[in-house]
């Protein structure tokens, strides 16, 4: 059998009858094993290769698939004061139950990362007067996730990517505010709303 490109092409149509009749058999919900397909044929890729071929692709598909992420945040009720105007931290104090072990919530407003990779961090804030935040890794501001909204009346939302290691500690900060911040719900009455949040999910 020839490829495309018309060189030597290794697998014959046993291979790929072995092939896919593994790839059915997983689709299905069962487990190849060895000797499930074998076919009689005395080519160089039998039954083994197979099965060998559908773990290798299914391993590469959850690794593409599985999300490390996290969600935490705080609602109004628990506010105690306004935020320092520069360096003061978003006290983000309940993680979600749905967020994945490596990235936790170790004290109010401190998310800690357990695995090195390149991160997504979002955030949003509720506060009732004009602000700015950053995302702040082990203490230091990170370049290119100030955000600013001079109108006081509007969420103050940042994006930012992130190459962590592991051990290292996100925060969500005041930039500059000129004044203390005070985190609002406006618009509610209900304690439960959220003034603050703060998203993380790992990329690769």
């Amino acid at each position: 059998m020839q490829n495309p490109n018309n060189s030597t092409w290794p697998y014959d149509s046993e291979n790929a009858q072995n092939i896919v009749q593994a790839l059915l058999s997983v689709i299905n919900g069962s487990t190849p094993q060895t000797g499930d397909f074998d076919n009689g044929s005395e080519s160089a890729y039998d039954s083994d290769d197979a099965k060998n071929i559908v773990e290798a692709i299914l391993q590469f598909s959850n690794a593409g698939l599985s999300k490390e992420f996290g969600y935490f945040y705080q609602e109004f009720a628990t506010v105690a004061g306004p935020i320092a105007a520069n360096g003061g931290p978003l006290l983000l104090d309940v993680a979600s139950p749905h967020n994945t072990a490596n990235i936790v919530l170790i004290a109010p407003g401190q998310v800690k990362v357990n695995k090195a990779g390149f991160y997504k961090v979002r955030f949003s804030v509720s506060v009732a007067q004009p602000s700015g935040f950053n995302v702040s890794v082990n203490a230091f501001v990170v370049g290119g996730s100030i955000y600013s909204n001079e109108s006081g009346k509007e969420q103050n939302e940042g994006f930012v990517l992130l190459d962590l290691l592991p051990g290292d500690i996100i925060e969500i900060v005041s930039n500059n505010s000129g004044a203390p911040l005070v985190l609002s719900a406006a618009g509610t009455t209900s304690p439960q709303v959220i003034v603050g949040a703060m998203y993380v999910e790992r990329l690769k």
